[in-house]
């Protein structure tokens, strides 16, 4: 089937060919004869349901989107236990189990080997404050010496 590509007179969908005969219906004095009548009925019809199906899609898709973003919150939060329940030792020696390395301005960046949680010396926010015990040995912190 060729596609029409004339700007003059576009393809038309179904509804608004409906569209176009309820128009003319108006445009004649708001007389219409039995079959105009039935198609502005299909017409109303079809549209409603239009608008349910878009009603539906979007409360489906505002459903997910919350059921994402709880899952999210959840996630994170088992991540914030976990960390707080490591110890941040090595089990074979109770030594610091931090690793890390100096930035460029002489900070130091650390984050543990087996939970992951991010530390740093001076801390950004109090939860990042490296207990005094866990300090790992500056000579093993790779960087920049200043």
């Amino acid at each position: 089937m060729a596609q029409n590509n004339n700007p003059i007179n576009p393809p038309v969908n179904n509804t608004q060919a409906m569209a176009q005969v309820v128009a003319a219906a108006v445009n004649n004095g708001g007389q219409a004869d039995p079959v105009q009548r039935e198609l502005m009925a299909l017409l109303a019809k079809k549209l409603k349901k239009e608008l349910e199906t878009e009603e539906a899609d979007e409360a489906q898709k505002a459903a997910a989107r919350k059921a994402n973003a709880d899952n999210m919150v959840l996630v994170h939060e088992q991540e914030r236990l976990r960390q707080n329940a490591c110890g941040h030792t090595k089990p074979r020696n109770m030594g610091s189990a931090l690793a890390g390395q100096r930035t460029h301005k002489g900070y130091y960046v650390y984050v543990c080997q087996y939970c992951g949680k991010n530390f740093s010396n001076p801390p950004q926010r109090p939860e990042e404050a490296v207990p005094p015990e866990l300090f790992p040995d500056g000579a093993l912190v790779g960087g920049p010496h200043q």
